[in-house]
């Protein structure tokens, strides 16, 4: 179980609300203003927004009833403590009916409209919040039996929802009121809250507001999950306080998908607050809002609960490279061999290297955007603009060798780990150079040169029909089992339909109209072929008609019809695949040849060393990739680019006279094309293919589809004779 020992336990608990509520008379009609659908609980339940995705029905209450009794069954049998639901004050609306005086309403979330948003909490003064909340506990312990092996319960008031008032009183009376709610439910309870809420709102949470607050509860009766502290942590605020802490990672936002983290910090973060505060920092936690990314960066956070002091050093005195060489490298060494299995040298030697580059670059420092790491999900899953800028990118050009070394372990494609970290470092490579074709793109726009919308928004949409490919070679890529799955707990057509919708939704719009849109982008195969696929060929081709026009680019013309083509999928019912193609090796290998370092040019290029080109920039920075394989990709995409520099500049002119004298520094000139022979065929033809390689020479055989055998002499473009 890597040490995990507290989990969180929520399934099922709607099943509890529904007889409360009914208990005050409330009924059906009433629970559906208030339940959500699946997708959107986590934020119905923290008071954020009401009924989006519903009405919820009755047989998924029942069948996540009975989910709830196996899972607190097998935590009874690994003796496992489990985190329980509580009250944070949220109510259906009808209560603001049957008391008025007691009910409040909240504002708005990210502009949610007024049939989701604003939900109901009762005044924290009244006594009904504590009998509300204590009779919840009473009903839970009644269905479930959990007070005989559990007394934690997560309760999170004022989740991204500022409170109505910051003074001593209020601030006091709720978490007071929480607290009571808790013990006369259980004797015993302890409260378990994130203090995400000090960090989303720190300008509201004052040292002044976050004391009134935590005031209101014993010392030994409440444990905060400092929920980023590898980011923005607040331990020392909570500790200020005398109340116990779990330090925390959050990592990923959304579920988005990047390669990055931070190992060796994560130790020294961790070893800094427990030196500290050794009788308030009571363990560590994972809070991450979805953990199917960088396996890597968890399962080494899970395991610090098991390291000992490095060296018995004193933290004052402790390096982020003592803990590279003692800790960190030395585990990635056995993570990846107990990871893919490997039995031969040469494997276990190409596997390394990559890891150890892809360490150093990918998982060594912390993203530079730091807290909320939003951006560093790339663009291609993001609403496309024309306005949209780059987070700074960790080891571009080190991936592209990372992807060679890793495909040197072809035997061991059946290892599923391996095909996972094959895909994602492919897909990663891939959406690198999407960004930089981005920019390419954005300054053709700013000229309004219509040769080069066009041949750069093809080549974004072949990227992504690319990645999509690559995706579909692992199961863990797939759109279809997440829609599948929701679809499993339906009941009849419609319950699927409405299933579907939620998972759907909840990808992509994440809202009625788009209000958090793209927030929980996945980089799923389908999921890039089709939805972010047709809204980037939207994009693509709303510039190039817009431009053609003598116009500038739409943006509200564009926008209403993003939104009718985001509305269009959510309500779409078309079949996903959900099995894997069993390729990943093949496709990943082809690929590296229209975009890695096996790239070929149709031009050749003039390489002049430790010499430099003044002015004559495409646009005003450098490419992500320095790779020049990659380089050469990006010029030939751009009619504009008639060469570039190593370090990373792409050139509209090559004029000698414009060379300077610079050590460590190349130019490459594109020359003539290279001779392709007319009688070449459109790739995907099947028959026999004669490749013709660089520098000359030929190899032959059959080709199938868009393979040919001779890898290693064939053009980007994979065509056949």
């Amino acid at each position: 179980m890597s040490g995990i020992n507290m989990p969180l336990a929520h399934h099922g608990q709607e099943y509890v609300w529904r007889e409360l509520y009914y208990s005050y008379g409330l009924t059906s009609s009433d629970l559906d203003e208030f339940f959500s659908g699946p997708a959107f609980f986590a934020w119905q339940r923290m008071a954020n927004i009401r009924k989006f995705g519903g009405p919820l029905p009755a047989s998924f209450i029942d069948a996540q009833y009975e989910l709830q009794k196996n899972v607190l069954t097998r935590y009874k049998e690994f003796a496992i403590t489990p985190v329980l639901p509580g009250f944070n004050g949220v109510v259906p609306p009808k209560f603001y009916t049957l008391y008025p005086d007691s009910v409040q309403q909240m504002g708005t979330w990210n502009d949610f409209p007024a049939d989701y948003c604003c939900s109901y909490i009762i005044d924290a003064s009244d006594p009904l919040f504590v009998e509300v909340g204590a009779k919840f506990i009473e009903i839970y312990d009644k269905i479930y039996d959990t007070l005989s092996f559990t007394h934690y319960y997560n309760i999170d008031t004022f989740n991204e929802n500022q409170p109505l008032d910051s003074s001593e009183t209020y601030l006091y009376d709720n978490s007071n009121a929480v607290y009571n709610s808790i013990i006369k439910g259980d004797p015993n309870g302890i409260w378990i809250m994130q203090a995400w809420l000090f960090v989303n709102d720190d300008d509201f949470w004052q040292d002044d507001q976050i004391k009134y607050y935590l005031s209101g509860v014993p010392d030994d009766k409440v444990i905060l999950l400092d929920l980023t502290s590898e980011y923005k942590p607040v331990y020392e605020k909570i500790a200020a306080n005398n109340k116990s802490f779990l330090w925390c990672m959050l990592h990923n936002y959304g579920g988005a998908r990047t390669i990055y983290g931070e190992l060796s910090t994560l130790y020294y973060g961790l070893r800094n607050a427990t030196t500290r505060y050794p009788a308030l920092a009571l363990g560590i936690g994972l809070t991450m809002e979805a953990i199917d990314q960088n396996p890597v960066q968890y399962a080494f956070m899970q395991e610090l609960s098991f390291v000992v002091d490095l060296d018995k050093k004193d933290v004052s005195t402790l390096t982020i490279d003592d803990i590279d060489k003692a800790l960190t490298w030395p585990w990635i060494q056995k993570y990846v061999n107990r990871r893919y299995t490997l039995l031969d040298d040469d494997s276990r030697n190409n596997v390394e290297y990559a890891w150890n580059m892809l360490w150093q670059n990918s998982y060594t420092d912390p993203p530079t955007c730091k807290y909320p790491c939003y951006h560093r999900r790339g663009m291609l899953p993001d609403k496309p603009l024309m306005t949209m800028t780059r987070d700074d990118q960790i080891g571009a050009t080190a991936l592209v060798e990372v992807w060679e070394n890793l495909l040197k372990v072809h035997p061991y494609n059946t290892v599923q780990a391996y095909k996972y970290d094959v895909v994602d470092v492919t897909r990663q490579v891939l959406s690198n150079l999407f960004q930089d074709i981005y920019v390419l793109y954005q300054a053709a726009y700013n000229r309004r040169d219509t040769t080069s919308l066009d041949s750069l928004g093809s080549q974004l949409l072949s990227i992504l029909s690319d990645i999509d490919r690559i995706l579909g070679t692992s199961s863990s890529y797939l759109l279809g089992k997440w829609i599948e799955a929701a679809k499993s707990w339906a009941i009849d057509s419609d319950q699927a339909a409405l299933f579907e919708y939620n998972a759907r939704n909840q990808l992509t719009l994440w809202g009625p109209t788009g209000e958090i849109d793209d927030y929980a982008s996945k980089n799923w195969q389908g999921l890039v072929g089709s939805y972010y696929y047709s809204r980037w060929q939207l994009f693509t081709n709303s510039v190039l008609s817009d431009v053609k026009a003598g116009n500038a680019f739409d943006v509200d013309k564009y926008t209403s019809l993003e939104l009718e083509l985001g509305e269009k999928w959510c309500n779409d019912n078309t079949l996903f695949v959900t099995e894997e193609v069993n390729e990943t090796s093949k496709i990943s290998a082809q690929l590296q040849y229209r975009y890695g370092n096996k790239y070929r040019s149709l031009y050749k290029y003039e390489q002049i060393d430790d010499y430099d080109i003044t002015g004559f920039d495409i646009y005003n920075g450098t490419s992500w990739t320095k790779n020049i394989n990659q380089m050469k990709y990006l010029c030939d995409a751009e009619p504009m680019c008639k060469g570039f520099t190593s370090n990373g500049y792409l050139k509209t002119s090559t004029d000698k006279g414009s060379m300077i004298p610079a050590i460590n520094t190349s130019i490459y000139l594109k020359q003539e094309a290279i001779t392709v022979d007319p009688l070449l065929k459109a790739a995907g033809t099947s028959g026999t293919c004669t490749c013709t390689q660089y520098g000359g020479g030929i190899c032959s055989g059959f080709c199938n589809g868009d393979t040919c055998p001779c890898m290693n002499c064939q053009y980007w473009n994979q065509t056949c004779y």
